[in-house]
């Protein structure tokens, strides 16, 4: 038998990591003033595209040694560097801006970060034309949010992770019940205690996906999404952390208002405008959210009301060619401070804030406005002082039954039986076991395997005997990805189901690219499960 490499995957923090960094990189790209982080050994973490242009760097940086991304400035700030690593807090030194000595001279600002312990973390350098650059209190302003960016992606990032682990617990709870309640009789005593279970862990199901949704590091494609349903969702969420003071109110539009999108960018879209109405009222108040029909010359003739300002963006020019195309309206009213005029014209800036350093990030506002342009929508946002804030959205009606595009079927009714012979590869050995179970009540043969080497070798030695193969994305020794490419070079027609805790759009990506496999996220019904095993086996 030919050797097998080892391969060892990225783990799910890793892989979530890399998506936090992609984030992270596009933000940056966005601040008025240059920026680099890098850690104590002078690797550098990121590093946005003014500080490449300031400085006349080539582009690329993160991963690269200091030293070799800008030897001119290394050499002469190099030492300095090092004194912070064991004396100083921050320096500050003028500069030619340009590795070939030519150009404006600048300023450029270096702080260490420390752990509990006093040891240096990491390097962050604010670099800026000494000319029109930002004052003192606006660069430490800067710090704080970008401090505070990288703060709120590790809770992400730990979030996610414990909803990774939760999703296969939760595989396994549902499994064990539906087992339970196929060797039940109908009528028993237990039997509404065991489908009691089985809802519960659904809607804890629902509830990490949307945790994974709002921390945009779960992304569907684009379906058929109701907005109300949207809505009830949110407020699922909302109502836990608001104030009991703030009364939440909803007048939603009968009828299915369904637009094109992903979920999980409504769910986010909706959830950063009620944490912001939230926060402008600390001492209580009413939130209105009401969904309607509009039409786009309704939408582009709005007017302020007395005393109020007001910011419109989106696709004017598009609304304005078919001012009869209908349109889903969404509005959330708070009774909040409201925004001050000076301020209005900013607040969908990256990173910009009107609230203190205990609340926000300044990105809120900003993922908004990605979500409204991305969408093809419109949005206008009314405030004035003590009285509130009003947020209309505008998006195309999309004349399509939600939940499910076309060619998809429903799940069937009762589980699906087959006969066939199927190889279960997951490193969970409590998830592997209960898949298992489950996939021999249905009337199949089944053997496991505890990670992807381990099936690999098991298909080499029989590679023309497997209906079916159900394989895990995370696994240790080789991944779902490198498991199901080594496949699919011996056989190129294998069945394969993928069934994951956690995918992630890198995941993703990787799997199209070597064939397209139907991605299942655990927990998942049988009856779901027989359905697609049937689908892939006949």
């Amino acid at each position: 038998m030919t050797p097998t490499a080892i391969v060892t995957p990225p783990s799910p923090t890793e892989v979530l990591l890399h998506a936090s960094q992609v984030r992270q990189q596009a933000l940056l790209e966005h601040l008025p003033t240059g920026i680099l982080s890098a850690d104590a050994r002078g690797v550098i973490r990121a590093v946005s595209g003014p500080f490449r242009r300031l400085l006349g760097c080539p582009a690329g940086g993160p991963g690269e040694n200091l030293r070799h991304f800008a030897p001119l400035l290394m050499c002469g700030l190099g030492p300095r560097l090092a004194d912070l690593t064991s004396r100083q807090a921050e320096f500050e030194a003028e500069l030619r801006l340009r590795q070939d000595g030519g150009g404006a001279a600048g300023r450029l600002r270096a702080r260490v970060i420390r752990d509990g312990a006093g040891q240096a973390l990491e390097y962050l350098l604010l670099l800026e034309p000494a000319a029109g650059g930002m004052d003192d209190v606006e660069r430490a302003r800067m710090e704080r949010l970008l401090q505070r960016s990288q703060r709120m992606e590790s809770f992400g990032l730990l979030a996610a992770g414990i909803v990774h682990d939760l999703n296969n617990v939760l595989a396994c709870i549902l499994g064990a019940a539906e087992l339970l309640e196929c060797r039940i009789e109908e009528g028993h005593p237990a039997a509404p205690l065991v489908r009691q279970i089985c809802d519960a862990t659904q809607r804890g199901a629902q509830m990490t996906r949307k945790v994974l949704g709002l921390a945009r590091l779960e992304e569907g494609e684009r379906e058929a999404v109701d907005f109300n349903q949207v809505i009830r969702d949110v407020m699922v969420l909302l109502r836990r952390s608001v104030d009991p003071r703030i009364e939440i109110r909803m007048n939603l539009q009968p009828g299915l208002l369904t637009v094109c999108s992903d979920a999980t960018t409504l769910h986010q879209l909706v959830m950063n405008l009620c944490v912001n109405a939230r926060d402008a009222m600390p001492e209580g108040g009413e939130l209105h959210v009401s969904t309607a029909w509009a039409t786009a010359g309704e939408a582009l003739g709005e007017r302020p009301g007395p005393g109020e300002c007001a910011v419109e963006l989106g696709e004017r020019a598009a609304l304005a060619e078919r001012p009869e195309r209908l349109l889903v309206r969404v509005e959330l009213r708070d009774t909040g401070t409201g925004i001050d005029s000076a301020l209005l014209p900013r607040v969908f800036e990256p990173f910009f804030t009107t609230k203190d350093g205990s609340h926000g990030t300044g990105l809120g506002l900003a993922m908004v406005r990605k979500a409204v342009e991305e969408l093809g929508g419109w949005l206008s946002l009314r405030s004035r002082p003590d009285w509130g804030t009003s947020v209309r959205l505008y998006f195309p009606w999309h004349e399509q039954t939600p939940g499910r595009m076309p060619g998809v079927a429903p799940a069937p009714r009762e589980p699906i039986t087959g006969r066939g012979r199927i190889m279960v590869v997951d490193d969970d050995e409590v998830v592997r076991t209960t898949m298992c179970d489950l996939i021999r009540t249905l009337g199949y043969d089944v053997e496991a395997m505890a990670d992807g080497l381990e099936a690999v070798e098991a298909f080499l030695e029989r590679p023309g005997v497997w209906d079916l193969i159900l394989l895990d994305l995370m696994m240790p020794r080789m991944d779902g990805v490198e498991t199901l490419r080594r496949i699919r070079a011996v056989r190129g027609d294998q069945p394969v189901l993928v069934v994951t805790g956690f995918a992630g759009q890198q995941n993703v990506q990787k799997l199209e690219q070597i064939a397209h496999v139907p991605l299942l996220m655990k927990p998942i019904q049988i009856r779901e499960l027989s359905r697609h095993i049937a689908e892939l086996v006949n």
